[in-house]
């Protein structure tokens, strides 16, 4: 049987060969919000279809984003951890805080309102209000303590 499996495997390869197609999820964009978007959009697994690479490094167009692009970033993070994607959503408020002033207010709630005090550069430059949140909470678990103080710092 071994044959028959490895011919298996031969064909579908070929199939593969013959029917694959690559796409370029950047073509046509030229908004830096739905290029950044698009970026952080997990492309589903199929083994048909090759999704090219973003050309070049996204830094760049994080760090070239306008104060209202950048705010509007902050805002589709938020409601992206209302869902299954907070792994994009915590990407990038991560790369918004590194790069942009953007306000994160929005971020931080989302993340104090589940208990999440992770990663802790989100909570840079948060408001008394949140601060005096986050000092009331030192002590209600003591598993958190530590990502408490590391996020007030």
């Amino acid at each position: 049987m071994p044959c028959a499996r490895e011919q298996e495997r031969e064909m579908k390869r070929e199939y593969i060969r013959k029917h694959s197609k690559v796409i370029d999820p950047y073509a046509g964009l030229t908004d830096r919000v739905a290029i950044i978007k698009a970026y952080h959009l997990a492309a589903p697994a199929d083994p048909l279809i090759t999704y090219l690479p973003f050309p070049g490094a996204i830094d760049g167009v994080y760090q070239a984003l306008t104060r209202d692009e950048a705010q509007s970033l902050v805002e589709y993070a938020a409601e992206l951890l209302e869902t299954d994607e907070d792994d994009s959503a915590i990407q990038i408020a991560i790369t918004l805080a590194a790069f942009t002033d953007a306000d994160l207010a929005v971020v931080q709630e989302r993340l104090l309102s589940g208990g999440r005090y992770e990663p802790a550069m989100l909570y840079r430059g948060a408001s008394v209000g949140r601060v005096n949140s986050l000092i009331d909470r030192l002590g209600e678990d003591l598993e958190q303590n530590s990502r408490i103080l590391e996020a007030l710092s």
